[in-house]
């Protein structure tokens, strides 16, 4: 394995993970103090985690040509990028970055507790050898990630 592309790969990933937990507590201070200074400082933050993410997955398909979501590894770190992602959407769609803190600190839970199922850089099973795994995983976690960010919503 390159070690370059190694480097990349752990570099996105604390990337992500700083973004997050960094992110999660300005838009904690954001939801408790409505100071619009904090709400600039931590959707960009949010973004630049989630970009990390996706970066990271895309790095490890690079670096291997396996399909990154045949893992839990793979599956919690789209689970936290896309929770990330949906809550983007909807924190510029209908301006509900006060559920920020929430949804970035559970992303960042998330992506630390992959970080110990992170197996390396193995070949996927022969029962994972299948074209569905590209289509099932990603829509299956996309259903997690929207139930993720809903239950944050109503919880706040």
């Amino acid at each position: 394995m390159d070690p370059t592309r190694v480097w990349i790969d752990q570099a996105l990933l604390v990337t992500g993970i700083a973004a997050y937990v960094t992110g999660a507590l300005v838009l904690l201070g954001y939801f408790l103090l409505r100071n619009p200074a904090l709400r600039a400082l931590g959707l960009p933050l949010a973004i630049v985690g989630c970009a990390a993410q996706f970066a990271e997955l895309g790095t490890r398909w690079w670096m291997t040509g396996v399909w990154p979501l045949t893992n839990l590894y793979g599956s919690l770190s789209l689970f936290s990028a896309l929770s990330v992602l949906i809550f983007l959407v909807f924190a510029y769609r209908y301006d509900l970055a006060v559920i920020g803190g929430l949804v970035l600190a559970l992303a960042a839970i998330a992506l630390g507790y992959a970080t110990t199922w992170n197996e390396g850089y193995m070949p996927a099973v022969p029962a994972l050898q299948s074209y569905w795994i590209k289509i099932h995983v990603p829509i299956v976690v996309a259903a997690y990630a929207s139930f993720m960010v809903a239950a944050c919503v109503s919880v706040l």
